[in-house]
């Protein structure tokens, strides 16, 4: 048999969840359409990745995978000896989901996550207006580059406070005092044990957003259909 899915479920997690129970059973891929972009013409549709793949509880000998080149257009085809579950030829192995490093390298950490319902996240507009009212806040303003700003091209600041004191932070930018109770209530009401509620736990400005400012590896959970959109990353 046959089915067209989006190509989730040869990515990431997902094909240890699935495909290592159906390998279990004795499942084997027969031919595999790669990723491609379905399209229809509706009005406004979203871009959707799919696969196409056909496989069978009996092995085959002569097994293909259909490659595009360009995900609109159409595929060539490339003989292969065996198809896993990664639609590539190569044996079947799949990775387990796991939450540690298996050699000697930092943990992938949450990065920059804002916990405060919005409040410390400006446009350029609103951070004009903003410093007009006070001008002492400038120094704490850092470029906020999350993965919308960083694949469509958009310009946002947040206000960063976590290289001041309470008092300080307090004194020298009265407006903050205004976003503090939002926050705080956007914090009090997280699961306990969750990543707003961890932050709450921390003292004064430093609590508002995750991560560091320097020497990261950028790895966005939004991706863009156009290529045109994407950028290199530096750090």
């Amino acid at each position: 048999c046959a089915f067209v899915s989006t190509n989730s479920i040869t990515q990431g997690e997902q094909v240890g969840v699935l495909w290592g129970w159906l390998l279990a059973q004795g499942i084997h891929i027969h031919f595999a359409h790669r990723t491609f972009q379905w399209s229809n013409e509706a009005r406004g549709m979203a871009a959707v990745h799919c696969v196409i793949i056909g496989f069978a509880a009996l092995d085959a000998e002569h097994k293909v995978i259909y490659e595009y080149d360009d995900i609109r257009g159409e595929p060539h085809t490339v003989k292969v000896s065996n198809i896993n579950p990664y639609l590539v030829d190569a044996p079947d192995v799949v990775l387990p989901r796991r939450s540690n490093p298996i050699c000697k390298a930092p943990e992938i950490g949450i990065g920059n996550k804002p916990i405060d319902d919005g409040n410390y996240l400006f446009t350029p507009e609103e951070k004009d207006q903003f410093l007009r009212r006070e001008p002492q806040a400038k120094k704490y303003f850092r470029r906020w580059l999350g993965a919308d700003e960083f694949i469509n091209g958009y310009e946002r600041w947040c206000l960063w406070l976590g290289e001041c004191s309470p008092n300080a932070g307090s004194d020298e930018v009265r407006r903050c005092r205004e976003a503090f109770p939002t926050g705080q209530q956007e914090r009090t009401d997280a699961e306990i044990g969750g990543d707003a509620d961890t932050v709450s736990r921390r003292e004064h400005a430093d609590r508002w957003l995750f991560g560091c400012c320097q020497g990261l590896v950028r790895a966005t959970t939004v991706c863009a259909c156009r290529l045109s959109q994407c950028r290199h990353v530096e750090q």
